[in-house]
């Protein structure tokens, strides 16, 4: 009786040892798709490989032509279709790029592969790209000044589908859309996520809120070190924003595996959380002279609002009457001298012709030692922020609301209190990194050039 028990033991033992090493059996949406997860094959393509995987019954009875193949999406970065605008409906400045799925040419090619390693000829409609619900872009680095969406994108099988990240500030998407057509490596910490089904399984853990995850992002840790001997600081809205969703994302990025991603509402709901916990109370500076400009963080202290009111009055003071009313009319291209709105294309020579009266002025004081870098970006800081207005005598800072955020509160790991949150996500089925364009080799295809000429 014993070894009849034994027997049956250890032949339950056997079969959920088989059980799980079948990665079908571990994997329900691949199962649901009946496709095997292990790769059959690869195919090179340019400077990347397409991953090639075949259908189950491929090893049953199933004939030649009765077999069925897929490979993975070549997630394709078309960098010059990079473009920062607004969007309208979200009112958040973005930057979208175009991404290259599948095209004619690499499912040629795919079919000729394994026409090769199979000894069969196979037939275009044997193969397919895997038939993918959702996708989602995420970052291997956690982004300061940009966000990526943080929702599943359907995706119905399209050659070319637009992707976008928004921006705290227009001239960020600007900066980002110019760097990834000049320079489309930098993004290579981009990855896509692909879920084969559009009804997914949610499933919960524990996120923990600790000092340790608050202190340890890039601006908390900025906060700290410029104001050491500070303990209420103030942030303009981008920033309190911006501090919000670093922490928050921190968070969830040591709770989530890479292939997890977590839900909006979780994402919010954390922020929430914070925002109670690190914002004390909310006020409004407008004058030059208010000593609470001392406490406010901004990305350049010298183009801080009251520096900048201050330095615009310095050079204005020294210009005669005639460049007195240019310079003013070109700053915020009054209605009433419109003849100058186009002047501020050419911001260089407006400066270099600035510059040179200050420098040259028979008036030893008027005269003013700036260059012409330091006015560009004076100019420019200025007009982009919009954080400083003429009130018909001087330039004086716009009123600003600011956030009061109390830095005891990060220094005192003793007293605060770790809190958890129940958090949900999904398990992505596929993951792969942005593919580049190179400047020789692989070019993006003949099909995505029609597209971009037909939408010129």
């Amino acid at each position: 009786m014993k070894n009849i028990l034994a027997i049956i033991l250890a032949s339950l033992a056997v079969c959920c040892n088989c059980q799980s090493n079948n990665p079908i059996a571990l994997s329900s949406s691949w199962a649901k798709l009946r496709i095997s997860p292990d790769t059959f094959s690869f195919k090179e393509y340019g400077n990347f490989v397409v991953r090639i995987y075949e259908h189950v019954n491929n090893h049953g009875a199933a004939t030649a032509s009765q077999k069925r193949y897929f490979y993975s999406p070549i997630a394709l970065l078309d960098h010059s279709s990079a473009v920062s605008s607004y969007n309208g409906v979200t009112k958040q400045p973005e930057m979208r790029f175009r991404i290259e799925m599948w095209n004619v040419k690499v499912q040629n090619e795919v079919v000729q592969h394994l026409s090769g390693i199979t000894g069969h000829p196979i037939k275009s409609y044997q193969v397919s790209v895997i038939p993918l619900e959702n996708l989602i872009l995420i970052s291997g680095s956690p982004p300061v000044d940009f966000w990526l969406n943080p929702w599943w994108t359907y995706y119905d099988g399209r050659k070319t589908l637009w992707l976008s990240l928004s921006c705290y500030e227009q001239k960020v998407c600007d900066k980002l859309a110019s760097a990834m057509r000049w320079d489309p490596t930098q993004f290579a910490h981009f990855k896509l996520l692909y879920s084969f089904s559009s009804h997914q399984t949610w499933q919960t853990k524990q996120a923990t809120i600790s000092i340790g995850s608050i202190t340890s992002g890039r601006l908390v840790s900025t906060y700290l070190k410029k104001f050491q001997m500070t303990n209420q600081i103030y942030l303009t809205a981008n920033d309190e924003m911006k501090m919000l969703k670093e922490t928050t994302t921190q968070i969830l990025r040591n709770t989530f595996e890479e292939n997890e991603v977590w839900s909006r509402n979780t994402e919010v709901e954390i922020l929430n959380i914070l925002k109670g916990l690190l914002v004390t109370s909310r006020t409004t500076i407008e004058e030059e002279n208010d000593k609470m400009w001392d406490s406010v963080f901004w990305d350049d202290d010298n183009y801080r609002p009251d520096k900048t009111a201050k330095n615009l009055n310095e050079i204005v003071n020294k210009l005669d009457k005639e460049t007195q009313k240019i310079f003013i009319d070109i700053m915020f291209q009054t209605e009433e001298h419109l003849e100058f709105s186009n002047s501020w294309a050419d911001v260089d020579g407006i400066s270099s012709i600035i510059s040179g009266k200050m420098a040259t002025n028979s008036d030893s004081s008027r005269r003013v030692d700036i260059s012409i870098e330091e006015m560009v970006k004076l100019f420019q800081d200025s007009r982009n922020r919009d954080h400083v207005q003429w009130n018909g005598e001087k330039f004086v800072p716009k009123p600003i609301q600011l956030s009061r955020i109390n830095l005891a509160t990060f220094r005192d790991s003793q007293s605060f209190q770790d809190r958890n949150v129940s958090v949900r996500y999904t398990i992505a089925d596929l993951s792969a990194a942005i593919k580049f364009v190179e400047r020789e080799g692989l070019k993006i295809t003949d099909e995505l050039k029609g597209l971009k000429k037909k939408k010129e």
